[in-house]
């Protein structure tokens, strides 16, 4: 389990919100980061039919885990989000929810990939993005601890943690976006 940078946020963000929303890619951590916060836990695609049927007749039930509770791919449940805003406007309770997404959305906490920083293969004294924002950054006198072999793993590998794991990850990962591109091109051509 890594420490990510992520961690903080979320831990302000539930000292002051009823509810976080957190999105990512699929496979950069968000259920092992997110299960940490939670007492409790609805994953909502494991169980979709019956998620679906007590939504729409039972909801308070659906969310009546000890807090905060996780409810993930919150987003397969229409409505859900609204509803929890309506608790949250009932209670005000800081904490009370997290929900995460592998969409998009607006307000949300996103997260990517772990970082070499994050993943400990970085000393941190330089950051990419702070070369993107300063061209000019001196960093003559900057050394990594890693030797080019262990980069170019390390940028092959990327920074999804079940990579760290498996090392079949990757290769399904690069398959599933193959058959995903695939399938799209067939969607267009029809």
């Amino acid at each position: 389990m890594f420490d990510r940078i992520i961690d903080d946020l979320i831990d302000d963000k539930l000292k002051t919100n009823c509810f976080v929303l957190i999105s990512d890619p699929s496979g950069c951590g968000k259920s092992s980061i997110t299960i940490r916060y939670a007492n409790s836990i609805v994953n909502v695609d494991k169980n979709l039919v019956s998620n679906i049927l007590l939504a729409e007749f039972n909801v308070e039930k659906l969310l009546a885990g000890k807090k905060p509770l996780l409810i993930e791919n919150y987003d397969l449940l229409e409505g859900l989000l609204c509803e929890v805003k309506s608790q949250c406007n009932k209670s005000n309770d800081e904490g009370s929810f997290i929900l995460t997404t592998r969409q998009i959305v607006d307000n949300c906490i996103k997260m990517l990939p772990l970082s070499l920083y994050e993943s400990e293969e970085s000393n941190g004294m330089i950051s990419i993005l702070e070369l993107f924002e300063n061209p000019d950054l001196d960093i003559s006198g900057f050394s990594s601890n890693l030797g080019i072999e262990d980069l170019i793993d390390a940028c092959c590998r990327g920074g999804f943690p079940k990579a760290f794991d498996n090392e079949n990850f990757m290769k399904r990962y690069i398959e599933n976006l193959i058959n995903l591109h695939e399938d799209i091109k067939d969607t267009k051509k029809s």
